[in-house]
């Protein structure tokens, strides 16, 4: 059994299996089950990254003086804006806009195939 050396979720081939048929009702189908499947994991291991990157750049500095200036203002909600949520989020959107592109490339490219296991899932789905 083959297994994933990513650090943060671990996937063998029998977890992949069954899904195939999924693979094969829509086209971007297993990005989306990867995202619905992930994302809260994903969240959790980027926010940290995130903060340390925006700390290192000097953006929260201003961000949290412009924060206070907002939380001057009566009846205004700072919990709309985080800053760290929203940069997390914004780039997991673009991560799962490249395995989009990544994954309808795999399914009508067989020269995109570069592992056994896309070898094998997509032989299996019927894809090109």
């Amino acid at each position: 059994m083959q297994r994933s050396t990513h650090k943060y979720q671990d996937y063998s081939r029998d977890d992949i299996r069954p899904r195939q048929t999924d693979l094969e009702r829509k086209p971007d189908r297993s990005h989306r089950l990867l995202q619905s499947t992930t994302t809260d994991t994903l969240i959790a291991a980027f926010r940290p990254e995130a903060e340390n990157a925006m700390n290192s750049v000097g953006v929260i500095k201003p961000y949290k003086e412009l924060i206070g200036h907002f939380e001057a203002i009566p009846f205004a909600k700072s919990d709309l804006i985080d800053i760290d949520r929203d940069v997390v989020g914004e780039s997991l959107d673009g991560l799962c806009v490249m395995l989009a592109k990544e994954e309808r490339k795999i399914q009508t490219n067989p020269a995109a195939r570069v592992t056994d296991l896309l070898k094998e899932v997509f032989a299996k789905t019927g894809s090109s």
